[in-house]
């Protein structure tokens, strides 16, 4: 009898720290993407680097922004493009140095 009730605990724990780490995911994606959203800027780039998932961050204006969250840039954008993302749009325009055009999105 013990032994079923220690199974129980066990799944009941389980269960909810398995709830708790799917919200915590859930809420994190949501808090990037709203981030994401709310990036409003055009212009040169001045600045690219590109972290260890290959995900770019951009200085445009002096000021540098993380563009994560589901895009694949690839490494496609370099110093000297143009970057235009405007706000509450998943869309990113890149114009190239040579002129070619190149739209990433996320959906």
């Amino acid at each position: 009898m013990p032994d079923n009730r220690a199974r129980r605990l066990m799944l009941a724990l389980f269960i909810v720290v398995f709830v708790l780490f799917k919200y915590y995911a859930w809420h994190s994606i949501n808090i990037r993407n709203k981030k994401n959203f709310d990036y409003n800027f055009a212009g040169i780039v001045e600045n690219v680097t590109y972290d260890e998932k290959l995900i770019p961050s951009v200085t445009v204006h002096n000021r540098t922004y993380y563009l994560d969250t589901g895009y694949n840039f690839g490494q496609e954008i370099g110093k000297g493009d143009s970057i235009i993302k405007k706000r509450s749009s998943p869309v990113y325009k890149l114009i190239k140095s040579d002129g070619k055009i190149l739209t990433f999105t996320n959906e």
